[in-house]
């Protein structure tokens, strides 16, 4: 899209409004920023494709707030108001100068600065609606629809790894979201054909190198790879270089350079918690691939110590997979399905107290509520609280669906074995026949019914 602006080719420069911006700067800097904010409105109202009257506007206003999260209550209330009519009536402009007004009350105003990046995106300023996206992802970047109206724009931009980036943390708070996972998919597609050379490669180091010129001269362009590495040997702060690179080996199915490379920006990003999360899943990634490796050799070998290196990659999965949730839950704490995950792999470490945290938090969720306590059944039994195991079996059986025959059965086998080792012979045999007439096959469900009968007679 093009970009119309007083500065960039919208009849040439306007000089009213640029000694108005003139005289806004000296304003602000003798910090006058009332003053300086309303004659830089001006501006921005006039020409709402300038990205540099649209930057130092905000800029005024950030130094005018400091470190204040947010202003009053009813700050800008009117003005917020303002923004709403405006874009009901299709009055994009009166959205720009109503926004500022908000902003001006409360510069960290998330809804106001998409409010103000939809209307920009209507009057083809594509430049500017993107200042305003990237200062609401700024000041909420875990907002799932903040990031799912910055995902599109910026992959129009071509800007993919933030893009990706948003829907990223989408697919983290929502694992089974279909159009993050699409979009994801379409990025990483677009991103190589966008940058080229290696469409058709296996591995990184099978890129194409194709010819360039310089200064009149010939000469092969570096790999992808190579760029990427140099970038990052020019400047370690450029976080974006080690994502691009992570990427590049990712799509390559090459994961030890990308964990490599990551771990290395991790050691520069040590706070950066997509950093963290990304080398977490890459090293989960290779994890799982050594303990089927593993396993295959166990198998085909029966050694003792093929099957002592099963067990040992498997514990090293369940280690990683365990501190992996802990960090997905401190982010995304009101994300039940963390919570789940993350006490099942308490449970698999035996965390009996731990897990049942985390399953008391997931069952908030309704779609977990069922699974959650035949889970929280096996943790109270495993700590010999045979009441509350109990009751929670009960609630397992009645709740978890028919369809869901996996964890039904489980429900029914566990209460089964717990009532008898109660001699609850009734809540036994009701259990155990319910779950014969659904798998008679099933565990040895046959004979614990046999061994009912006889310790009743008995």
């Amino acid at each position: 899209m093009t970009e119309q602006s007083s500065t960039s080719g919208s009849g040439g420069p306007d000089r009213r409004l640029q000694q108005l911006f003139q005289r806004a700067n000296t304003l602000l800097g003798q910090g006058n920023h009332d003053y300086a904010h309303e004659l830089f409105s001006q501006c921005v109202i006039a020409d709402p494709g300038n990205v540099v009257y649209t930057q130092t506007c905000l800029a005024n206003l950030f130094q005018k707030h400091g470190d204040k999260k947010k202003g009053s209550m009813f700050a800008g209330f009117g003005s917020k108001g303002g923004v709403k009519a405006a874009s009901l009536k299709k009055d994009w402009k009166g959205v720009i100068k109503s926004g500022l007004s908000a902003l001006k009350a409360n510069p960290r105003d998330t809804s106001t600065f998409l409010a103000m990046a939809d209307a920009c995106g209507h009057m083809d300023h594509s430049e500017t609606q993107a200042v305003y996206l990237r200062f609401a992802l700024k000041f909420n970047p875990d907002d799932l629809h903040i990031n799912r109206v910055c995902g599109p724009v910026f992959r129009e931009r071509k800007e993919f790894e933030l893009a990706e980036l948003c829907w990223r943390r989408v697919l983290k708070a929502k694992p089974d979201d279909e159009e993050a996972q699409r979009q994801i998919g379409q990025i990483a597609a677009e991103m190589t054909v966008v940058r080229g050379g290696y469409e058709n490669a296996e591995t990184s180091r099978d890129v194409k190198k194709a010819p360039s010129s310089t200064a009149g001269v010939q000469r092969d362009e570096l790999s992808p790879e190579e760029q990427l590495k140099r970038q990052i040997a020019k400047n370690p702060r450029d976080k974006a270089a080690y994502d691009e690179l992570a990427n590049l080996y990712m799509r390559a199915d090459n994961l030890e350079p990308a964990e490599r490379i990551l771990a290395k920006a991790r050691e520069e990003f040590p706070d950066d918690l997509d950093i963290l999360e990304k080398l977490e899943d890459i090293q989960m990634r290779h994890l799982r691939e050594l303990v089927a490796r593993a396993e295959r050799e166990a198998q085909e070998t029966g050694s003792d110590e093929a099957n002592k290196a099963h067990k040992v990659a498997r514990a090293r999965l369940a280690l990683k997979e365990t501190e992996h949730y802990e960090h997905l839950v401190e982010r995304y704490p009101s994300n039940n399905s963390y919570h789940l995950k993350l006490g099942q792999r308490y449970q698999q470490l035996g965390k009996w107290n731990e897990a049942i945290q985390q399953f008391q938090q997931a069952r908030n969720d309704p779609k977990h509520h069922g699974l959650c306590q035949l889970e929280l059944g096996k943790c109270f039994q495993q700590i010999k609280q045979y009441k509350l195991a109990s009751d929670h079996y009960a609630n397992a059986v009645r709740e978890i669906s028919d369809q869901d025959e996996k964890n039904k059965k489980d429900a029914l086998y566990h209460a089964t074995k717990l009532e008898l080792g109660l001699k609850n012979y009734d809540a036994a045999e009701q259990y155990g026949t319910t779950l014969a007439a659904m798998d008679f096959g099933y565990k040895d469900v046959a004979a614990l019914l046999d061994k009912i009968a006889q310790n009743r007679e008995d």
